[in-house]
């Protein structure tokens, strides 16, 4: 059994059952779901049933093993589950008892978002762990590479890379640090520190032959530039440079200026729509307008929506579309994030839009992204278009500003939509 807590106040109880891989949750009847209805697509709010949820089988979707989409969201993903496995090898864990109920007391209070599961696996720090970039980066990179943990890492610095590379999603290598920006130093910690800002790390890749960066850092913060030019919200990003490479960071959003935690679901989670399944934006606009959304925020995910498709974004998926409830109970599109071409070790990394226009993942036209904007209460959605497509002309000139190398800036311009 798995007590999941929010805000210091137990939310509700996991039954997993591990022969069957399927699971049970139940509100605590104390707690105010009416208030913070944190999961209500899924599981509203709904007296009658006592804050009962039903089966949740990993037969009936394998993306989510088993457990209510709101709780898998906190599963790690393919780096965290890497390194969670190296970790648990180096310490003679067998991995065939690895069940997604040991993965939550694995993450406890360290996951993104506001929930936390009990009884938790790890001990907490008694003091912030100093960080070295360069060791954490060249193990990361060497995980990914071979799925296996080099003999010569030690227990210590591997209990390092477990804590801080375990909790964020995706399948790029990265960190979830503290950093003070006035004297650089990088930190791991349980709490807040006064001075330091959480942020994600995602790590450079080195070019196997020659050790020179593969300049997916670069790439990622050029976009985010031409995001923020496109008027599309996106936490402050930068890049660390180390050896000869660039990592891109971004600052928390589930994270206040003190540390506070905000409850945070991506789209797989709150509407149990699976990534590795096709979708519409039409679907997308609906969740919004059953959270009851502001105005604000439908512009926000057309923006987004455009940018994507005109930039060639096709990592954009329903794991990369965030929401956020705050302590009063409100909901709102969270900033946007992975904002990037999908570029890998010296080629193009290119498959379909996972989130179709109008039911189109190709060939989509100007008047297909216009209708969805219509479809949704838009103002002027052609002068949104026209406002992205023009961001996007300036690729050549940011890449130039930020010494891209030529050759990548010019493949990677090929696939951008033009006027």
């Amino acid at each position: 059994m798995i007590e999941v807590k929010l805000w210091g106040e137990t939310l509700g109880v996991l039954k997993y059952d591990t022969k069957k891989r399927e699971s049970r949750f139940a509100f605590n009847p104390a707690f105010d779901q009416k208030k913070l209805n944190v999961a209500p697509i899924l599981m509203p709010h709904d007296p009658e049933h006592n804050g009962e949820h039903g089966i949740f089988s990993e037969a009936k979707d394998p993306f989510y093993e088993g457990l209510p989409p709101m709780i898998a969201d906190s599963l790690p993903d393919d780096f965290g589950n890497d390194v969670l496995k190296n970790w648990l090898r180096q310490n003679n864990e067998d991995l065939n008892n690895l069940s997604p109920k040991l993965k939550l007391s694995y993450v406890g209070k360290r996951g993104l978002g506001a929930l936390e599961y009990y009884p938790q696996l790890t001990k907490d720090n008694s003091s912030p762990i100093e960080i070295d970039l360069r060791e954490l980066s060249e193990i990361s990179n060497k995980i990914t590479e071979t799925n296996l943990l080099p003999k010569e890492i030690t227990k210590s610095t591997m209990k390092e890379m477990f804590m801080v590379g375990t909790s964020a999603g995706g399948a790029r290598p990265k960190a979830v640090v503290s950093i003070n920006f006035n004297t650089k130093q990088i930190l791991y910690s349980n709490v807040h520190m006064e001075g330091f800002r959480s942020i994600i790390i995602k790590f450079d890749k080195p070019i196997e032959e020659t050790g020179e960066s593969t300049e997916i850092g670069k790439i990622e913060y050029i976009y985010h530039k031409m995001a923020e030019m496109a008027e599309i919200t996106m936490s402050p990003c930068g890049l660390f440079k180390e050896n000869g490479l660039q990592h891109f960071y971004t600052h928390r959003f589930d994270r206040g200026d003190r540390g506070e935690k905000l409850h945070m679901q991506t789209l797989a989670g709150l509407a149990g729509m699976n990534p590795r399944h096709s979708h519409d934006y039409d679907d997308v606009f609906r969740i919004l307008i059953a959270l009851d959304l502001p105005y604000s925020d439908f512009e926000q995910q057309f923006r987004r929506m455009v940018f994507n498709y005109v930039t060639s974004n096709d990592d954009c998926h329903t794991k990369n579309i965030s929401f956020l409830m705050d302590s009063e109970g409100e909901w709102r599109l969270s900033p946007a994030y992975d904002m990037t071409f999908p570029y890998q070790v010296n080629k193009v990394w290119k498959k379909p839009h996972p989130i179709s226009i109008n039911a189109k993942t190709k060939n989509v036209s100007l008047d297909d992204m216009y209708s969805v904007g219509k479809e949704f209460g838009i103002k002027n959605p052609q002068r949104i278009v026209d406002q992205i497509l023009e961001v996007s002309s300036q690729w050549n000139q940011l890449a130039h500003r930020y010494k891209l190398d030529e050759d990548k800036a010019v493949e990677i311009y090929k696939y951008f939509m033009k006027q």
